[in-house]
């Protein structure tokens, strides 16, 4: 029963793609060597899609093959990495939220890049992303293109401030995260997962 009704939402997404795309189940059968009748199937819940098939289709369509697949629900690889952004946004504030209510304060950050140049950031800084992210990134600073060396995050405990490099926030960011979904994990199991 779960198959069939994943084969149906992949016939459903396939439509969809298709209609997205302004493009006919010959049009596609054309591009993608699969016969009008295989595809047919599949828009009609009648054949599952192969990971072959989906990789093919996903990429005359302009969309992401787990979205055709039903592996989740990200059309695109742009609406992917923004739902992602949004997720690492949202768990950045509460972490520097959280930070802040136990008395380190994240005042803002200061970038050495390759250049030599330094630019000072006033907006709350990325502590939730690895430095190894940035290695040969290319970013866009007052109207010039820069690639970060280090990252360093101005703290404030007791009214002391120090430039602490971002990986060593970054270390404690997962740390917290990992507690944090460890004592959830618990929470649920003791109290949804139970027998009682």
């Amino acid at each position: 029963m779960i198959k069939k009704k994943i084969n149906l939402e992949q016939g459903n997404r396939l439509r969809e793609c298709l209609k997205d795309k302004r493009m006919s189940q010959k049009e596609l059968s054309e591009k993608s060597d699969y016969t009008p009748q295989h595809i047919n199937n599949i828009i009609n819940g009648k054949r599952n899609m192969s990971q072959d098939s989906a990789e093919i289709f996903a990429n005359i369509l302009e969309v992401r093959k787990e979205y055709l697949l039903c592996r989740d629900n990200f059309k695109t690889l742009n609406s992917a990495t923004k739902y992602v952004c949004n997720q690492l946004d949202n768990s950045n504030d509460a972490i520097i939220a959280l930070l802040n209510f136990v008395g380190i304060h994240i005042i803002g950050s200061i970038m050495e890049c390759k250049s030599g140049d330094t630019f000072t950031l006033t907006s709350i800084p990325k502590i939730c992303v690895s430095q190894k992210l940035f290695n040969g990134a290319v970013i866009k600073i007052c109207g010039e293109l820069q690639i970060p060396k280090s990252i360093k995050i101005y703290t404030e405990v007791n009214g002391i401030k120090k430039e602490i490099p971002q990986e060593n926030l970054y270390n404690l960011y997962k740390d917290i995260i990992n507690y944090t979904r460890f004592k959830c994990n618990e929470f649920k199991d003791k109290y949804f997962l139970s027998k009682e």
